[in-house]
């Protein structure tokens, strides 16, 4: 039954991995999810704007009757499963800013929620192929919106990696030569994943060209092998 949600449950959908909520299989897709997905997409194909008003009204009433906290955790495991996404105005919202919105009724009239983009499965593949490059480690998701997250996770710690060497320029002046690397990082950890996935070869020389050329010799030079 749909009464048994509650605010902890939406807090376990919005927080734990998806192989952990799923099992990794995504096509266990629960009947209330596939009606939400549905309206969603009759919605969008009809031009209409959906936001997450229009979702608790609609499936707040009969023949539902679900309450509030249903319909939220219902959405979030849609958002989860990367069936669907959010937006405020502009932005692609990520998994915490989406439990923000979803918590917080200052957020459900503006935050629109769509049928997530199709990507092309070689654009997922070329992003993780760059990952593997620049990161020395594999990404092992399938998911755009997965992807995506961990590529952006590397590169948070390679960039906080990067400012720590800039911060010694003093003593070894050639450290501010990773400059470009970390504004470009810090680029790429503020571009919405959509943008991330279509213009990865776009960006893909120019990381990888950074890191074998001025990245990985410092790191050696700095773990005592000489440059």
């Amino acid at each position: 039954g749909s009464t048994n949600f509650d605010e902890t449950q939406l807090r376990i959908i919005m927080n734990n991995t998806p192989a952990d909520l799923f099992g990794g299989d995504d096509s266990t897709i629960s009947s209330a999810e596939r009606e939400l997905l549905n309206f969603i997409e009759r919605r969008k194909m009809q031009h209409d704007r959906t936001n997450l008003s229009d979702l608790r009204e609609h499936f707040g009433k009969k023949p539902y009757g679900w309450t509030q906290m249903a319909v939220w955790c219902i959405t979030g495991r849609l958002f989860r499963r990367g069936k669907i996404e959010g937006r405020q105005d502009t932005n692609s919202l990520d998994d915490s800013q989406f439990y923000e919105a979803l918590s917080n009724n200052r957020y459900h009239l503006n935050t629109m929620v769509s049928p997530q983009m199709e990507f092309d499965k070689s654009q997922i593949n070329l992003l993780k192929q760059i990952h593997s490059d620049a990161f020395n480690e594999s990404n092992p998701y399938n998911e755009a919106k997965e992807v995506v997250g961990l590529f952006k996770e590397k590169a948070r710690e390679v960039a906080s990696e990067i400012q720590v060497f800039i911060g010694q320029s003093r003593e070894y002046p050639f450290m501010k030569t990773l400059e470009p690397l970390e504004a470009l990082l810090r680029k790429l950890i503020g571009m919405d994943y959509a943008t991330l996935i279509t213009e990865a070869k776009n960006f893909e020389d120019e990381l990888l060209n950074e890191k074998e050329n001025k990245l990985d010799p410092i790191r050696k030079f700095m773990n005592g092998e000489q440059l």
